[in-house]
């Protein structure tokens, strides 16, 4: 029988406090969560998200935000990580599904999971950054060029490519809701062309959520602007579909490649 279960062994280091609020709050699963005496077994399919809030937050009462989820999903189940999981479970009926999640915020500071991504050895590797990227050409505080970048992401895709247990490797777009608005220019589309093209280069798969970041229905939820800001149940559901979708094709691709063996 299928067991699709969710090792949520999250990185609690405040070097990677992009991920979690600097809240002293865990959730159980959290507190437990340790690679130190991990031992991958033959039946898991083990994915690793490296993200920001959006991927994973902790409570944080100043943002009016009471339960640890990718931010604003109404509850962990409904966030895109256990979206996906849950799909690919249900695609994998023989493996068990676990979740790690890594260090995150931007692709610098991303480097300083790839440790543990050696240790825990994923099947398949989920990169949800584009939010934090500092430059001041895109509007940020820092002068970081195009070029930069586009060099740090692809040191993070090199070094993810690298790892000894070959992930697929699934990179999405920046998230930006604005009124009013059809598509993604300036900073928006600078982005996810930088990270586009990167994956292209790198032989990652990229997939854009620019679709459901200027969906209303997409965003607005939640007690605070800042959490408002984030992916609802419906913009977490979008992150869903499109990561899996992308990730049953290569998948179906891999199974056709195997079959002409």
């Amino acid at each position: 029988m299928r067991t699709v279960y969710f090792a949520l062994m999250a990185a609690v280091a405040l070097a990677c406090s992009d991920l979690f609020a600097e809240d002293a709050v865990r959730t159980q699963s959290e507190q437990i969560s340790s690679l130190k005496d991990f031992r991958p077994q033959a039946n898991e399919f083990r994915i690793y998200f490296i993200g920001d809030s959006i991927t994973r937050h902790s409570i944080n009462q100043d943002l009016k935000w009471d339960h640890v989820a990718g931010m604003a999903a109404s509850s962990e189940d409904k966030d895109y990580a256990h979206l996906v999981a849950g799909r690919i479970g249900r695609l994998l009926p023989d493996k068990n599904v676990k979740l790690f999640f890594g260090c995150g915020g931007d692709a610098v500071s991303a480097m300083k999971g790839i440790g543990d991504a050696k240790t825990y050895r994923p099947a398949l590797v989920i990169v949800q950054l584009g939010e934090h990227v500092p430059s001041k050409a895109f509007g940020g505080t820092y002068d970081d060029s195009a070029e930069k970048i586009a060099a740090d992401y692809g040191t993070l895709l090199d070094a993810l490519r690298a790892l000894p247990s070959s992930p697929i490797i699934i990179c999405t777009g920046n998230w930006n809701p604005i009124p009013g608005v059809k598509k993604y220019t300036g900073r928006n589309a600078q982005i996810d062309e930088i990270q586009r093209s990167v994956c292209r280069q790198k032989g990652a798969t990229f997939v854009s959520v620019e679709k459901y970041a200027l969906d209303p229905l997409c965003s607005g939820t939640g007690g605070s602007g800042g959490v408002k800001w984030h992916p609802n149940d419906a913009g977490h559901a979008g992150y869903a579909t499109v990561i899996s979708a992308a990730f049953e094709s290569i998948h179906s691709l891999k199974e056709k490649e195997g079959e002409a063996k």
